[in-house]
């Protein structure tokens, strides 16, 4: 889907905020895996971290957002 496409089904999409969480982690603390109760977006917005999302791996960088949907299993590292 190219970005054109996704423009569009962002224009027409309804969010609603339920909760907001802050959790700041110092170098080689992990959280533990936690499995997502709703869909989330995480934002990254001081230095670097491993995101495991169910099988898949991410390496972000400060000010990267995820979204990932209910039911998946997050780890921060």
């Amino acid at each position: 889907m190219n970005i054109e496409d996704h423009l569009l089904l962002w224009d027409h999409a309804s969010i609603k905020e339920l909760d907001i969480r802050h959790r700041m982690l110092s170098g080689g603390e992990k959280l533990q895996p936690y499995k997502l109760p709703t869909s989330v977006f995480l934002i990254v917005t001081r230095g670097d971290a491993q995101i495991h999302l169910d099988q898949t791996n991410y390496h972000v960088h400060q000010f990267q957002i995820i979204h990932s949907g209910k039911g998946t299993a997050l780890e921060i590292s």
